[in-house]
């Protein structure tokens, strides 16, 4: 769940932290891959995802990983560079679709998105933060110790258990395999992506429960 702590979350933390899953992985298993396969076909797609995994196996700052864990992040950093920046705007107009908050989730993206430590997973839980009009980031505990995260979005909302599905809709409702006119060859790659995304997901929140991710 993000790299924190769970025997000390309540109900608005297990939400807050599942909804920034959501909005990062949305990048790492879903707007990118199919960003690098528009690009390099099945073959951009697998070497994106490699890249991904190299991050969430090495990317991190503790001994072992210390001397070269930084370059599988820094990596993962170059290549979710535009996709993050594709994805903010998507959930913006997925926001529109359902009838939630656009105007609040440009306006939280532009004012938040990169206060994030990463230089990319700050963008989408920006914009899904203002889409629903709830406020995400705040302090979490990591091996007993209390981090401090930037606080994306006003707090408009409580956080409850039934926004753990929004940003799922959201997230997709603004998923490029519904149009027809897609290309075929990342067509073809759409239920993998669509299945993988949920492995992903599940590999990264095992793997930054770990350690300390390298961003900053």
């Amino acid at each position: 769940m993000v790299g924190r702590d769970t025997d000390c979350l309540d109900e608005a933390g297990i939400v807050r932290a599942a909804v920034e899953s959501v909005a990062e992985n949305t990048v790492d298993g879903v707007t990118a891959p199919l960003f690098f396969a528009i690009l390099g076909g099945p073959v951009g797609a697998l070497t994106y995802k490699a890249i991904s995994t190299l991050d969430s196996t090495f990317g991190y700052k503790n001994e072992r990983y210390i001397q070269f864990g930084w370059a599988s992040a820094r990596l993962d950093d170059c290549a979710n560079f535009v996709p993050a920046r594709l994805t903010a705007p998507l959930i913006v107009l997925a926001a529109a679709i359902l009838r939630l908050n656009p105007a609040n989730a440009w306006r939280i993206f532009l004012r938040d998105g990169r206060k994030h430590p990463s230089p990319n997973s700050g963008l989408p839980e920006a914009t899904i933060a203002g889409a629903l009009s709830v406020q995400l980031g705040g302090t979490m505990y990591r091996k007993g110790v209390p981090v401090e995260m930037p606080r994306l979005g006003d707090p408009v909302k409580g956080l409850n258990r039934v926004m753990i599905r929004q940003p799922t809709l959201l997230c997709s409702t603004r998923q490029p395999w519904r149009s027809s006119s897609f290309s075929p060859r990342v067509s073809s790659l759409s239920i993998f992506l669509r299945e993988g995304v949920h492995d992903h997901g599940l590999l990264s929140a095992n793997c930054h429960c770990r350690n300390t991710k390298w961003r900053g």
